[in-house]
């Protein structure tokens, strides 16, 4: 099996994502691997999907019309390049989004903010920990109110 990440890629994949940051005005937060290379199930033909966090400019946030919270790349030979804006991340995980957590565990990691996959994962996790608390605590209350009910 090959290496999940060729020497000319991991080269390359930083330009991109630098170029990116460039021209969108974008701060990358969090930059890594997705889907099958990232995971150890590749094959000799699987692309590169490189996705990213970011955190737009101060133009994007001052903007009458609010900007696209996704920055897309089309495939362009065996590399794509996608990612999320930061408002966008938090609302996926706030809602479970099972991407995100994908992205935040990849083994894989192209450019990271000092701490941020650490800070965001602790998030994701206590937010998880909440969820099935709240869950477990209205079952109580489901269960409470239909006893009271028979009384």
């Amino acid at each position: 099996m090959t290496a999940p990440v060729s020497p000319v890629m991991r080269a390359e994949i930083p330009e991109e994502l630098n170029q990116i940051a460039a021209e969108e005005r974008v701060t990358m937060l969090l930059a890594i691997r997705s889907a099958s290379r990232a995971w150890g199930f590749h094959s000799t033909d699987s692309d590169y999907d490189v996705r990213f966090i970011h955190a737009p400019g101060v133009d994007w946030h001052l903007s009458v019309r609010p900007g696209r919270d996704v920055i897309e790349r089309p495939i362009s030979g065996e590399l794509g390049l996608s990612g999320w804006n930061l408002a966008k991340t938090l609302d996926l995980i706030l809602r479970s989004n099972t991407v995100a957590l994908e992205w935040l565990r990849s083994p894989i990691t192209y450019a990271e903010h000092p701490g941020f996959r650490k800070d965001l994962l602790s998030f994701a996790q206590a937010k998880a920990r909440l969820g099935a608390a709240d869950e477990l605590l209205r079952k109580w209350i489901r269960r409470c109110d239909a006893t009271l009910s028979e009384v």
